[in-house]
C-alpha cells in the first residue's frame, strides 16, 4: 500500500486488511496499520479525490459507553456459559449487536462532524449497517440484480 500510495497507482477500489485487532494479538499493531495507511493516503497526489473508510468487522473488546439497544427475541433460545469468575450468564438474544466504529476520511471530510444515521433514497433516515458500505459499492459499479442492494431491500448507502 505505501509503496503505490504516494505515486497515486492504487485501483481505484482497494481494500487493506490486516491479519488481527482482537485483544489477544496487539492491538497496537493494527492502530500502527491505520496510522501508516493514513498518512500514506494524505501523502498521495490522489488526497484531493479520494476517500479512505476505515471499518470493523465486529465491536471486538473496545468498550462503547452506549449499550445496545433492545430487539424482539426470534425465539426461546439463549446462550448460557459461565464467565471467567465462575458466574453464570445468560445471553436471550433481546438486544441487537454493538456498534461498529467506522471512520469516512476525505479532504471533502467536515472537521469533528460525526453522523449517526443516513438518509435512504426515499429520504427517510436509517441507522448505518454492516452491509451500508457494500450497498453503496454495489451501487457506485452499478451491479444491479447481482448486487447485495437489490437482495436486501431498504436500506443506507454512505
Amino acid at each position: 500500500m505505501t509503496a503505490k500510495t504516494p505515486t497515486g497507482k492504487l485501483p481505484h477500489f482497494t481494500v487493506i486488511g490486516t491479519s488481527s485487532m482482537h485483544l489477544q494479538g496487539l492491538v497496537s499493531d493494527g492502530e500502527q496499520l491505520i496510522k501508516d495507511v493514513y498518512e500514506a493516503f494524505r501523502a498521495s497526489p490522489r488526497w484531493n479525490k479520494s476517500a479512505l473508510l476505515v471499518t470493523f468487522d465486529e465491536t471486538g473488546g473496545f468498550h462503547d459507553h452506549v449499550p445496545p439497544p433492545t430487539a424482539p427475541r426470534p425465539d426461546s433460545l439463549t446462550y448460557n456459559a459461565k464467565t471467567p469468575s465462575g458466574r453464570n450468564y445468560t445471553f436471550e438474544f433481546d438486544r441487537l449487536g454493538g456498534r461498529l466504529p467506522t471512520w469516512l476520511i476525505s479532504s471533502w471530510s467536515q472537521k469533528g462532524y460525526v453522523e449517526q444515521k443516513g438518509t435512504t433514497s426515499d429520504g427517510s433516515t436509517l441507522s448505518y449497517s454492516a452491509s451500508s458500505m457494500l450497498r453503496t459499492l454495489a451501487a457506485r459499479v452499478s451491479l444491479g440484480s447481482r448486487s447485495v442492494q437489490h437482495k436486501s431491500g431498504k436500506g443506507c448507502d454512505f
